[in-house]
C-alpha cells in the first residue's frame, strides 16, 4: 500500500484552524454526514499526533476524504504534515460507501438514533445509485423473445428495498428507518438534533407527527374556504326548511323549561325532596344530566367555534 507524503507547503501556520474543504480537501458526501469530532476527544487526538505524528493515514478516493476528517482537521491545527493512502490501493472488496459505514460504525460511540438518522439523509443518494444501475441494466439487458432451444436465464433475486439496505449498512433495525423517514418527512429540522444525540428519535418522531396534526388542523378552514359552495337543489331546499322549522320549534321550548327548573330550584326543592322517594330523586337527577349532556354536546357540534350571539352576551 502506497502512502502519499502531504506536498510540503501545504501546511503551515494559515492552514490551522482552516476548514479542509476550503484546502482543497473535500470529503465524500456520507462521510461528511457523520458528526465531527469536538471538545476534549480532539483535543486528545491532537496531542496524540503531535507527540506519536499521524499513526493512521488519510483514507482518500478521487480527491475525496473518505475515513480522517477529525485526522485531517487535528493535523491542520498543529500543523503536522498528513499522509494519504488510496481507498483503491486497499485491496477490499467493498465499496466506498460500505467502507465508510464499517469504519464509523465500529469505531464511533454512535447510538442507533443518530445512526439511523445518519442513513436517512444518505436515502437520497443510495436511491439515485440504484434508479441509474436499473438505467444502466436496462441498456445492457437483451431485447425481444428468447430463441427456441436455448436454455432460460433463471430469473434473478429481488434486491431488498432501500429501507432494509440502510438499516443493515447503519446497524439498526428496519423501525428505526421509517422513524427517521417520518421526521424527515414531517419535521426535518429535528434530525439535526436527533444526529448530535441531544434528542432521542422516539421523541422526535412523537414531536412530527404532533407538528403534522397541528398543521393539517391549522390548513383546514383555509381549505374549506377555498372549496366554491354548490348550488342547492329545490329537494335540498325542502329538506332543510324542514330541519330549520323543527328545530326552532324544539328550541323555542328550552326557555320555558328552564324558567320552570328556575323557579323550582328556589321555591320548590324542600317540597320535591319531602314529596319524592330517594329512588325518584336519583332518577330525576340522572334524566336532567343527561338531558343536560345531550343539549351541550348539541350546542358544540351546532355551532364549534364556541361564540355566543350578541345578544347572548347582552344578556349575561
Amino acid at each position: 500500500t502506497m502512502i502519499e507524503p502531504e506536498m510540503k507547503g501545504q501546511v503551515g501556520e494559515e492552514a490551522i484552524d482552516t476548514p479542509i474543504t476550503q484546502r482543497g480537501s473535500a470529503c465524500h458526501p456520507l462521510a461528511d454526514l457523520f458528526p465531527l469530532m469536538e471538545g476534549k476527544p480532539f483535543d486528545e487526538l491532537c496531542e496524540s499526533i503531535e507527540r506519536d505524528g499521524l499513526v493512521q493515514p488519510i483514507v482518500r478516493q478521487e480527491g475525496l476524504i473518505v475515513d480522517g476528517r477529525n485526522r485531517q482537521r487535528a493535523c491542520d491545527k498543529i500543523g503536522c504534515a498528513a499522509h494519504y493512502v488510496q481507498f483503491s490501493d486497499l485491496g477490499l472488496h467493498c465499496s466506498v460507501e460500505e467502507y465508510i459505514w464499517n469504519q464509523n460504525v465500529v469505531r464511533r460511540h454512535l447510538t442507533d438514533d443518530q445512526r439511523a438518522t445518519i442513513a436517512m439523509q444518505w436515502k437520497p443518494q443510495m436511491e439515485a445509485a440504484a434508479k441509474e444501475a436499473m438505467v444502466e441494466g436496462g441498456k445492457t439487458a437483451g431485447r425481444g423473445r428468447p430463441q427456441q432451444g436455448l436454455a432460460k436465464t433463471p430469473k434473478p433475486k429481488k434486491s431488498p428495498g432501500t429501507r432494509k439496505k440502510l438499516a443493515e449498512q447503519a446497524h439498526v433495525s428496519e423501525h428505526k428507518i421509517r422513524q427517521a423517514e417520518e421526521v424527515a418527512k414531517k419535521a426535518p429540522e429535528l434530525l439535526a438534533y436527533v444526529k448530535s444525540g441531544s434528542l432521542p428519535l422516539r421523541k422526535a418522531t412523537k414531536q412530527a407527527k404532533a407538528k403534522a396534526v397541528q398543521m393539517k388542523a391549522d390548513a383546514q378552514p383555509a381549505r374549506e374556504a377555498a372549496i366554491p359552495e354548490k348550488p342547492k337543489g329545490k329537494r335540498q331546499q325542502v329538506i332543510e326548511g324542514e330541519w330549520k322549522r323543527r328545530m326552532s320549534f324544539t328550541i323555542s321550548g328550552l326557555p320555558g323549561i328552564a324558567t320552570a327548573l328556575s323557579g323550582m330550584t328556589r321555591n320548590r326543592i324542600p317540597i320535591l325532596r319531602a314529596a319524592c322517594t330517594l329512588e325518584e330523586r336519583r332518577r330525576w337527577a340522572s334524566q336532567v344530566l343527561k338531558a343536560v349532556k345531550a343539549l351541550r354536546a348539541f350546542a358544540a357540534a351546532l355551532n364549534p367555534e364556541g361564540k355566543a350571539c350578541a345578544s347572548e352576551e347582552s344578556e349575561d
